[in-house]
């Protein structure tokens, strides 16, 4: 047993070390991918997406900005342009012919989006000349070959040649684009051109200069071509070692120790609620991601770093998916283990459902067989006799759901009846519709069963009475011949030490006997209700110091002190008083044979929710192995050694004796503390 317990667990182990292995590689695998993709296009940095980018980003800026904005002066001159503009794309119409056309301008309207685009275009001119300030390599030239504008960074008596021997030169007019080395140039940038007379001419310093991102994204590339080689190692080895990790797991995956495949029942989990939970992890993982690059805390990672996090997160997750469904497909249970094919199951497992389901389709075929004659027979009578037929066809279904529905709420009802006892009511069987017929002629019939049962539990409730009513007056009338002949015995002058024990024994067990033959028949009295019960007004405190003054000289005895505690002084309630008294009775008997000596027991009295109790509790000289519930079922003990005399009839007559006047009994058990509750209903003078 022991070995097989740990093959086993080395079994699950290796799985488990297998999985690691498999998402470590994951998390490998997608970086030094994604690096490796990178730079293996890419030569030399000027090659990088990330130089193209950044380069055709700061033509487009030069662009917009020597081209369109000019400068604050060049803005607000739009103005009356862009007033037209607007007018145009919002109305449909020229301003000039608005008014011909009966259009109102709305002035206001149109003056806030004239405003808000000018606006837009000041902002636009203040981002570029931040954007070109923080530039060292970027180099540029435009012309305007008609007015000989001319605006550049270049101090060189051939600027354009000068362009031309650095690095990705490049050449825009509305015309053409030309470039060396620049291949992903903006379309937007001949667009601005167009109907213009400008010619832009760029490049990027050969030999980059320290001071903007230039400089600091191709030292970086540089750093990171020079581990090229390290970087293609540990892909490699991550590839080979995701798929020999992933072939060793796809052969035991779904096995046990000794190589047999694990049966169906070992899958718990829904495949349903597997890729709900699988979605859920994605969706935490996102989430968790994009609140560390929102707060703050992950700004020491790139973008692209977080993106490889969460594709590879992704990827794990979906692993796991993959090998779940895998372990299901080998033993068989991928298409059982799903809560789809278990409600197809339920659904076609009983006539009823089928009933209901064929019902069903039969409905849809025959509602669109009357429509398709409605509308495409051609002729007025068959379409006026369908939609005669649609309409009768559908009040019919609408009145059978209806009578359906009404036999169902006919079943509840009956079926409620029945659990609350009332076993008369009836239905008549044509009141119930075909398909519940069965349901309901089985639910009379379970109500006969128990009707049937519970007579035959009260037949056997009075014979089982009326025997032990019958056994114990035959057992008392011997028994008290016994008695009475032991005293006589008593009486007499007998000699002999041995022979007046010996009597008095008999006087006692006699007496022991008489007491259990009283209690049994008590009990059954009690249990089964016949027992005479004449409620009058009694003073609960003063039943307590009664019960504690009557037994006080035997708990004194046993070492046991007594704490009573009356929180109210006067609470009446309304009980039998003979029945209260045997009630205390049996409860400090219970005390004095079953509390561990040199304890106390503390008793108090208190009114709630219109009832007044009594709680006993008394620590258990023996260990209460046992349960509440049994305590108080008959000849049931606390102790199993019975080293003290007793019927275990006790607690069941108080229990009995409290129900039949209408009060509550409970016990609580806690370790060693046993705790009695009596509640009995308050009398109407309290």
């Amino acid at each position: 047993m022991d070995t097989r317990s740990k093959s086993f667990s080395l079994y699950g182990l290796l799985k488990f070390i297998l999985v690691i292995i498999m998402i470590a590689s994951v998390f490998v695998l997608h970086p030094a991918g994604s690096y490796l993709r990178d730079l293996g296009t890419a030569k030399r940095y000027s090659e990088s997406d990330e130089f193209q980018e950044r380069y055709n980003d700061l033509i487009h800026n030069i662009t917009e900005y020597y081209v369109e904005l000019k400068s604050e002066e060049n803005i607000k001159s739009m103005e009356e342009n862009l007033r037209k503009d607007k007018i145009r794309d919002h109305y449909g119409v020229l301003e000039e012919s608005a008014s011909t056309e009966g259009i109102v301008i709305d002035e206001p309207f149109v003056k806030e989006q004239v405003d808000s685009e000018i606006q837009n275009k000041f902002d636009r001119l203040y981002r570029i000349e931040q954007n070109l300030s923080n530039n060292v390599n970027f180099l540029y030239y435009i012309e305007n070959f008609n007015t000989e504008e001319v605006y550049t960074n270049i101090e060189d008596n051939n600027p354009i040649e000068f362009l031309k021997n650095q690095t990705n030169y490049a050449y825009f007019d509305q015309y053409r684009a030309d470039n060396k080395g620049y291949y992903n140039y903006n379309s937007n940038i001949m667009e601005m051109l167009k109907g213009t007379d400008y010619k832009v001419h760029t490049a990027v310093y050969k030999s980059l200069r320290m001071g903007d991102e230039f400089f600091v994204e191709g030292t970086e590339f540089n750093r990171n071509l020079s581990i090229y080689p390290k970087v293609r190692s540990i892909f490699i080895a991550a590839v080979i070692t995701f798929i020999l990790s992933l072939g060793i797991l796809v052969r035991i995956i779904g096995r046990n120790s000794n190589g047999n495949i694990i049966p169906r029942k070992s899958m718990k989990i829904y495949n349903e609620i597997q890729i709900i939970i699988a979605l859920f992890a994605i969706v935490i993982l996102r989430s968790s991601v994009e609140f560390i690059f929102a707060t703050g805390l992950g700004d020491i990672f790139t973008r692209d770093y977080r993106s490889e996090v969460l594709l590879a997160s992704y990827m794990n997750v979906f692993l796991l998916l993959g090998l779940s469904f895998l372990r299901q497909l080998k033993n068989k249970s991928l298409l059982t283990n799903t809560i789809s094919h278990n409600l197809f199951k339920v659904c076609f497992r009983t006539k009823f459902f089928i009933g209901i389901l064929i019902s069903f389709i039969i409905y849809v075929i025959a509602n669109g067989i009357i429509v398709i004659l409605m509308f495409a027979s051609g002729n007025g009578i068959i379409s006026l006799a369908a939609f005669l037929g649609f309409v009768a066809f559908n009040i019919y279904a609408f009145l059978y759901v209806q009578k359906t529905l009404s036999s169902l709420e006919k079943i509840m009802s009956i079926t409620k009846e029945y659990a609350y006892g009332n076993y008369t009511e009836k239905y008549n069987e044509e009141d119930i519709v075909v398909p519940f017929r069965g349901f309901y002629e089985d639910i009379v019939r379970i109500k006969d069963g128990m009707k049937e049962a519970v007579n035959n539990a009260i037949k056997g409730e009075r014979l089982k009475t009326e025997l032990i009513t019958n056994v114990s007056h035959d057992l008392k009338t011997p028994l008290t011949s016994i008695i009475n002949y032991v005293d006589l015995l008593k009486r007499e002058d007998l000699q002999g030490e041995n022979t007046r024990e010996y009597v008095s024994i008999l006087e006692e067990k006699s007496n022991r006997l008489k007491q259990l033959i009283d209690d049994l028949l008590e009990a059954s009295k009690a249990s089964s209700g016949n027992l005479n019960v004449e409620l009058q007004t009694l003073d609960l405190n003063e039943l307590v110091q009664q019960s504690i003054g009557e037994y006080e000289e035997k708990l004194q005895e046993k070492n046991i002190e007594i704490r009573a505690n009356a929180i109210i002084e006067d609470i009446l309630i309304q009980a039998d008083g003979k029945h209260m008294w045997r009630i205390a009775e049996n409860l400090f008997t219970n005390v004095i044979k079953y509390t561990m000596p040199y304890t106390r027991v503390y008793i108090e009295t208190d009114v709630e929710d219109g009832y007044g109790r009594i709680i006993m509790k008394n620590v258990s000289a023996q260990a209460l192995d046992i349960s509440p519930e049994e305590l108080t079922q008959r000849f049931v003990r606390g102790e199993e050694s019975r080293t003290t005399e007793g019927s275990g009839l006790g607690l069941s007559i108080a229990q009995s004796l409290t129900a039949i006047q209408g009060g509550k009994f409970s016990i609580n058990i806690d370790g060693d503390l046993f705790k009695v509750t009596i509640e009995m209903p308050l009398s109407q003078s309290s």
